[in-house]
């Protein structure tokens, strides 16, 4: 299960339109989160 997001400087950049990119853009590329059960 995904329970956030993070954003680097690269996000940032992108978000501010310091580097054109097309928006709305999906940014964040990490995400921590709880493992509910392991498989052994």
């Amino acid at each position: 299960m995904l329970v956030a997001t993070g954003l680097c400087h690269t996000d940032l950049i992108c978000r501010d339109q310091h580097y054109p990119v097309p928006l709305p853009m999906v940014l964040g590329h990490e995400g921590p989160g709880v493992v509910p059960a392991i498989q052994s």
